[in-house]
């Protein structure tokens, strides 16, 4: 297995630039912008006395105040959030305003609660709607869950401690989105599909063309994800600064697994899946740490790189290149377990495929009438001989017996099965998929009903999926 102390070879210090969110701003036109996305794997509590403190812009809140005050004049002001939001003591203050006076907050009421009141006092003359009011808030959040925020204000205090309706001045009041949170990490890096191909001699133990800088004639190295790596997804810490990879993620014990077919690389004897086919997969700037027919594990030492696959050429076991997908999936660590749990990636993601280019062929419905004869007809104008497979699909709730579904088509020749109860019985009418190990320019097929009593026949050349 993977050893979980490999060095990690990459510095990601510097990679990514850390900086505060800003507060949730209501003076501009659109502050749903404004709002922070925290990672959500920090850890808290349910406790109020244990419940992780979280501060700086993230949790501030910025608007205008809406109201024009006279001189003297005493408004009061309400700030209410979800309730596992809990307010700490904080001072607001006040900018700006047109009338030669200035806004004055006053302490605020309700510390400890997800719902504070202070009340807001023109000092020195009168002062416009202009004038913006700030909460630099810290909070504690008994929960990792998003909230909005609304901010009223009202003529008494008992109205803004009571809220609703009464004495409410709808011109000093906001409301929307506060915070939200978010995975921090997410998979990069463009899918790539590598094609196995049939020309090949044997069918299948070759890619069609190179596809990695790795690669040369006879075409053994194909990329499967080009940039396959981790990156972040603009996640703050609790204090509001922007995450980094290595923030959240312990990059010498985590790891990725992906998984897909691997036994094409495999190498002779009895440990095919040993360090030298090990070598033949890479991905995060190294080879698999380690590799099974189905999985390939890797320790997390680039952050992006390319996923690559090298086919060994004329090995005497020499293993044919199977059609697969390739996901990934992140083994992760968190990188300090008293602030964060391990973070994930939501679950697997396709990073790569490899597909054959055979010949695919459809009968959409084939039947067997009762004194008919039911007949496959497949052609092969190739000079060498091609393997074919036939799958049966039927309608929901019908169960048929299939028989035999393999066999091979002639060099320059044709094949006939004359009685398609051979492939399949139990009910007279099925869907036949063929798959032919044979380039598609030189693969036609047939399907044939003939009235053996009138000699009367009807003919339909089967549909390649996707041309029709």
């Amino acid at each position: 297995m993977l050893n979980k102390k490999v060095l990690v070879a990459a510095v990601i210090g510097g990679l990514f630039a850390a900086g505060n969110a800003a507060a949730v701003d209501f003076t501009v036109a659109s502050p749903a912008t404004t709002v922070n996305k925290f990672a959500k794997e920090i850890k808290t509590t349910g406790s109020a006395s244990t419940a992780t403190l979280f501060t700086g812009n993230g949790v501030s809140v910025k608007w205008k105040s809406g109201y024009a005050y006279s001189d003297t004049e005493v408004r009061y002001v309400r700030v209410e959030a979800a309730p596992h939001v809990l307010f700490q003591a904080v001072t607001p203050t006040a900018t700006g305003g047109v009338g030669g006076g200035t806004l004055t907050p006053g302490a605020v009421n309700g510390v400890g609660t997800n719902v504070i009141t202070f009340s807001v006092t023109a000092v020195g003359g009168a002062v416009d709607g202009s004038a913006v009011l700030t909460l630099p808030a810290k909070v504690k959040l008994l929960a990792i869950a998003d909230s909005d925020i609304k901010v009223s204000l009202y003529d008494q205090p008992s109205q803004a401690q009571a809220g609703g309706t009464t004495g409410l001045i709808a011109g000093g009041s906001v409301s929307g989105k506060y915070f939200t949170f978010a995975d921090t990490l997410k998979w990069v890096g463009t899918a790539e599909t590598a094609v196995a191909n049939v020309e090949a001699n044997p069918s299948f133990t070759q890619f069609t063309a190179a596809t990695s800088t790795s690669g040369t004639a006879p075409y053994v190295a194909a990329t499967l994800n080009t940039g396959l790596g981790i990156d972040v997804t603009g996640t703050t810490d609790k204090d509001s600064n922007v995450l980094a990879v290595a923030d959240v993620l312990d990059l010498t014990d985590s790891s990725v697994t992906i998984s897909g077919d691997f036994s094409f690389v495999a190498s002779a004897g009895a440990t095919p899946f040993n360090a030298a086919a090990a070598g033949r997969v890479t991905a995060f700037g190294g080879a698999a740490a380690d590799i099974s027919a189905t999985e390939a594990e890797f320790a997390i030492g680039a952050l992006a790189d390319d996923f690559e696959v090298t086919k060994l050429v004329g090995a005497t076991w020499n293993p044919v290149i199977a059609a697969s997908e390739y996901s990934a999936k992140l083994n992760a660590v968190s990188a300090d377990t008293t602030l964060y749990n391990a973070p994930s990636l939501s679950g697997t993601t396709v990073v790569g495929a490899i597909t054959r280019n055979g010949t695919e062929l459809q009968a959409p419905l084939a039947q067997i009438p009762g004194g008919w004869y039911s007949r496959l007809v497949l052609t092969n104008t190739s000079g060498v001989a091609r393997p074919y497979t036939i799958s049966v699909m039927t309608e929901e709730g019908v169960t048929v017996t299939t028989g035999n579904l393999t066999g091979e088509i002639p060099a320059n020749g044709t094949k006939v099965i004359d009685n398609l109860d051979t492939v399949f019985s139990g009910h007279n009418r099925a869907t036949l998929n063929v798959s032919v190990a044979g380039p598609n320019n030189s693969i036609q097929g047939l399907y044939q009903l003939v009235n053996p009593t009138s000699g009367s026949a009807t003919n339909h050349v089967l549909v390649r999926p996707g041309t029709n």
